[in-house]
């Protein structure tokens, strides 16, 4: 089972797919982090009603 295993992570590791996705689930983080800074940096005072 674990030769099974270890090869099919060998054919995900030659395939562009598993670059992308390793690529995607990077970058989505990194953009949390970046919209958190630019929104603490830019705040405005919320209008009084």
């Amino acid at each position: 089972m674990v030769n099974l295993l270890y090869t099919e992570l060998l054919k995900l590791k030659r395939s562009n797919m598993f670059l992308i996705s390793i690529i995607g689930a990077g970058v989505a983080p990194f953009l949390v982090v970046v919209a958190s800074y630019i929104h603490i940096k830019t705040k405005q005072p919320t209008p009084t009603i």
